[in-house]
């Protein structure tokens, strides 16, 4: 870095048991290639009835490592959890599945040297591309991160399993909404907020972390379901509140499901591109009950 200095970055982890996974994601940031002192990791435990002490404890020697327990679950609430405690100068947001590259932390640093206001969002891959639910998640991930991008080097959504925020601005806003009505659009509710507070968020391809999630079918139906029902009570908040839609038009379902033959997926396209209408029928339907439910 210019001048030897390096940003703190406190990197924020919800846990809900799944050991294994934060095992190997903290075992990774500590291989990343950043001063020690300057990074601090927050493990923020959501309600799961096992709280990971073991995983931590064996790693507290490589890493600067504390844990929060929660009383309730909910992504939003651990990351404000863990964002209260922060002492750094800048949030990093991870998922307990995912595993940052050596140079994730590197890369982030190096943007906030020439911006140090904006928003970052890091690209995530995915590590378990023989997994059809896996690579068709990122398929669709990939494919709207390209299609919402309104330039080049901008982006529109700030995912929580691989954002960094200045920590000033990030408790200026309030963090993310923990409100029921918003448990499933919480992340596109900040970039909103964000957005109209005159920041930025900057996609950053460089900065990449390996997701090693495995839905089933039923839990990959179920997660874009949420998708669907956040994204009906988001837009239900922005009629209240007289907004209008921040983002640009969604990708059709044609254009989606033609995605994983243009990605070149072999034999494995026509499953992936099956799946991922699926998906989309699954996110309609969570959309149109959540819908249903507010108008009974």
């Amino acid at each position: 870095m210019p001048g030897g200095s390096f940003p703190f970055f406190s990197v924020i982890i919800p846990s809900h048991g799944q050991h294994d996974r934060l095992a190997a994601g903290l075992r990774a940031l500590a291989r990343c290639d950043y001063p020690r002192e300057r990074v601090e990791v927050i493990v923020v435990d959501q309600a799961s009835g096992a709280p990971p002490r073991v995983v931590l404890a064996g790693l507290s020697s490589q890493l600067d490592l504390a844990m929060i327990e929660l009383g309730t679950g909910g992504l939003a609430r651990a990351r404000n959890a863990g964002a209260r405690h922060a002492r750094g100068d800048y949030l990093a947001f991870i998922d307990e599945d995912c595993a940052p590259t050596s140079d994730w932390l590197r890369e982030v640093a190096a943007q906030f040297a020439m911006n140090p206001t904006v928003a970052v969002v890091g690209r995530t891959v995915n590590a378990l591309p023989n997994k059809l639910t896996s690579e068709a998640t990122q398929s669709i991930l990939d494919f709207r991160s390209l299609h919402s991008r309104q330039e080049v080097g901008r982006a529109e959504i700030a995912s929580g399993s691989n954002l960094f925020i200045p920590v000033i601005a990030y408790r200026e806003l309030g963090g993310f909404d923990e409100s029921d009505r918003l448990s499933n659009g919480n992340e596109q509710e900040f970039s909103d907020r964000w957005i109209r507070s005159g920041r930025q968020i900057i996609y950053l391809p460089e900065a990449v972390v390996l997701d090693a999630h495995t839905p089933s079918i039923g839990s990959f139906l179920r997660e874009h379901f949420n998708q669907g029902s956040g994204a009906c009570q988001l837009n239900r908040k922005r009629v209240r509140e007289d907004e209008t839609q921040l983002a640009t038009g969604q990708p059709t379902l044609s254009e989606l499901m033609h995605y994983p033959f243009e990605r070149r997926a072999g034999w494995r396209a026509p499953f992936l591109s099956i799946l991922i209408a699926t998906a989309l029928c699954s996110r309609s339907i969570g959309y149109q009950a959540t819908r249903w439910r507010a108008v009974g």
